[in-house]
């Protein structure tokens, strides 16, 4: 997906466009697709990753801002999971850990010096719903949770409880005709990976220069 993701970049995007993603991406995206990045492996200006860190748990509009600030045209984003065997009727189901972003976002908040309590459950990992409604990371998360279940015992619940893991539905935030402050130009294809196979997808969005903030 990766190579994919970043021949996509390279093919589709202008040759001077500035590319924003966590700095673990970063050098890809300069080498395989040819963009300019705001950070990457090399980055030893800890400001510009401490920025990054706090434009990932602002709000989608606070974030634009940041994004407009740093000059980003497009932003990539790393999930991994896996679809589960079983669907739920119509909706397939996700599990989503595994070393993206979703399973970073903890280092992102200490970098930020923002509250962990506010964003994560008790277990450090489930977003709680501030995660999902109020940060521009979660919104560009293109799923949402549908329940909880303790994969022990099969015990299921509507919301958070300790030892239970978040089961997630698609749920696209900020689609291609967006009127919000990012679009979804691109989605590498194992966001359509079928049932039981694993999940490593990587999301590029565009920066909506035409969206304007109400705060």
């Amino acid at each position: 997906d990766w190579l994919e993701s970043m021949e996509w970049i390279k093919n589709n995007t202008p040759k001077d466009a500035v590319i924003a993603s966590w700095w673990d991406y970063g050098y890809w995206i300069s080498t395989l697709g040819e963009r300019a990045t705001i950070a990457d492996n090399s980055t030893l200006n800890t400001s510009i990753i401490e920025k990054l860190a706090k434009m990932f748990f602002s709000s989608p509009e606070e974030g634009w801002r940041m994004l407009t600030d740093m000059q980003a045209d497009y932003i990539v984003v790393f999930i991994s999971g896996q679809r589960l065997a079983v669907d739920n009727e119509d909706q397939a189901l996700y599990i989503l850990q595994g070393g993206g972003d979703e399973s970073k976002k903890q280092w992102f908040i200490r970098i930020a010096e923002k509250p962990m309590e506010q964003y994560l459950q008790s277990d450090g990992a489930s977003g709680t719903d501030i995660f999902w409604n109020d940060t521009l990371l979660g919104k560009m998360f293109p799923f949402t949770p549908l329940a909880y279940v303790n994969l022990q015992t099969n015990q299921q619940s509507a919301v958070y409880q300790p030892g239970f893991t978040p089961i997630y539905v698609k749920d696209i935030k900020y689609g291609s005709d967006s009127n919000g402050p990012l679009r979804l130009v691109h989605a590498s294809p194992s966001f359509n990976a079928d049932k039981g196979q694993p999940m490593i997808l990587v999301l590029i969005y565009e920066v909506n220069k035409d969206f304007v903030p109400t705060t």
